[in-house]
């Protein structure tokens, strides 16, 4: 115990000039009072001293394990004497008041000890980081990107239960095309000073062309031309934010009936690779003047008569109540009402014009033909713009 060993500390004053005077120090002697240790020097171990001389009684022991000349090859004869003697002395009183004290200081040194150990092990596990940081996105983990408009990545935070806000340190890795309509991938990573990495997130980005094209008329856009006459197309052109490769524009002139008098309109558009079709641009066109064309509709040869072939034609039209446009038939009419009226009126309709060859107009192409010959007049007001006879 302790006791004992502040006891030896007393006697070992004589022949230890340095001997420690706090507990806490008696650690040190291990290797000199310690059962494998050598007190005196003499080459024997305090083991092989006490179980030679502890037969003897305690102070001889004591004196033969600080006192080099007494050993067990060399008993001697008055050292347990002595011993004795210092046991009579009351050095064993002293001995035990010594071992109280001990006792004493070693529950403070191991109580000291305890809470050293256990303050030790605090310390090394806070100094040991295996907790990743986490990494939270800023705004929408998918989100919509319009073509051609700069994509600004909304970013994202990462805290460390130790390092705490290492927002800054965040490596974000892709590419968003936003002039390539498609979906698009970007990876937030970290890791905190004790090297552990976040989970990666991952943030969607969809490039979209939502922004139709726009048409630009080239030329005016009202345009006055004269009946018979061939329509010129000027044409459009157009532009998108995102397809670079728009295809043609669509031009719709199948309203415009140059061979009648009117306003008509020509409608142009375009649709993206994205689908998107642009807002419709109209021109407008004015077919002004006389329309009255160079030959008859029912002179099929236009050779300035209505042979009886040609009058059978218009016949047919009177007695079917009526005629409208039929592309590939000899004249491009079809006897009947139909659905298609976007061709000229026939010149035997006019009075009125009404799709219907009536009776009055019937007469006038049979006059034509009786006469063996007709040529155009537009401007002696007759009722058709034809007169009788050949040219």
């Amino acid at each position: 115990s302790l006791g004992v060993v502040l006891f030896l500390t007393d006697l070992l004053k004589d022949f230890v000039p340095t001997i420690p005077d706090s507990p806490e120090d008696f650690v040190t002697l291990n290797a000199i009072l310690g059962p494998e240790g050598d007190a005196d020097g003499d080459g024997f171990t305090n083991r092989q001293e006490y179980d030679f001389f502890a037969a003897m009684g305690y102070k001889a022991y004591v004196s033969a394990a600080l006192d080099p000349s007494v050993n067990p090859s060399n008993p001697g004869e008055g050292e347990e004497g002595e011993g004795e003697g210092a046991e009579g002395e009351g050095a064993e009183g002293e001995g035990e008041g010594a071992e109280g004290e001990g006792e004493s200081a070693e529950g403070e040194g191991e109580g000291e000890g305890e809470g050293a150990e256990g303050e030790g092990e605090g310390e090394g596990e806070g100094e040991e980081d295996l907790t990743p940081p986490e990494i939270t996105l800023v705004g929408l983990a998918t989100m919509n990107q319009e073509c051609s408009v700069a994509f600004t990545d909304p970013g994202a935070t990462a805290e460390d239960n130790i390092d705490g806000d290492i927002s800054g340190n965040i490596l974000v890795t892709g590419v968003v095309d936003t002039s390539t309509p498609g979906e698009y991938t970007l990876t937030y990573t970290v890791s905190d000073a004790a090297g552990n990495a976040a989970d990666p997130v991952v943030r969607t980005v969809i490039v979209e062309d939502t922004t139709v094209p726009v048409v630009t008329l080239v030329g005016d856009a009202e345009i006055t031309m004269q009946c018979n006459d061939s329509y010129v197309e000027l044409g459009a052109t157009a532009v998108d934010s995102c397809d670079t490769n728009l295809p043609d524009v669509n031009i719709d002139a199948s309203g415009v009936i140059t061979a009648m008098a009117g306003v008509y309109e020509v409608i142009y558009s375009v649709t993206d690779a994205s689908g998107n079709q642009s807002a419709p641009v109209t021109r407008t066109v004015i077919v002004a003047g006389s329309c009255i064309p160079e030959f008859q509709n029912a002179d099929q040869n236009q050779d300035n008569k209505i042979e009886l072939s040609e009058l059978l034609r218009v016949i047919q039209f009177y007695n079917s109540y009526g005629l409208h446009c039929q592309e590939g038939t000899e004249d491009g009419y079809a006897p009947g009402p139909g659905s298609d009226y976007s061709c000229a009126p026939h010149t035997s309709d006019y009075n009125p014009q009404n799709w219907q060859i009536d009776l009055t107009e019937l007469l006038r192409i049979i006059q034509f033909y009786n006469v063996d010959g007709y040529h155009v007049c537009r401007e002696e007001g007759t009722e058709d713009g034809y007169c009788l006879g050949l040219p």
